[in-house]
């Protein structure tokens, strides 16, 4: 057998050194990301609801895809967009420890 070095050579996402994040009403929001040497501290997800023209939005602040995005519903009161932005929050996460939980299967057999 011979030695053989693979390199990716596809474009790699950088990572952003922060989230500025403008709101209807005109203040900016920065998230700065800190250095983090534990694992856990790479799967953060935030929130932020404001006030829109429909109601209330919900953006999304998940530090995996190194963007923010944007709920695609309107609510009608801040608790409801609030709830929901939890929810989708939990379930993000939750998606993620069932990844884990299929690798940690698959190392296990």
């Amino acid at each position: 057998m011979s030695n053989i070095i693979y390199h990716d050579f596809t474009t790699q996402k950088e990572k952003p050194t922060s989230y500025d994040v403008l709101l209807d009403s005109g203040d900016l929001v920065s998230f700065v990301p800190e250095d983090v040497d534990d694992l856990a501290d790479l799967f953060i997800i935030e929130y932020v609801v404001q006030p829109c023209l429909f109601g209330w939005e919900a953006i999304m602040i998940n530090s995996m895809r190194y963007n923010t995005y944007s709920l695609p519903n309107f609510y009608k009161t801040k608790t409801a967009a609030e709830a929901a932005a939890e929810t989708h929050r939990i379930s993000e996460l939750t998606k993620i420890d069932a990844i884990f939980d299929e690798m940690l299967d698959d190392w296990d057999e």
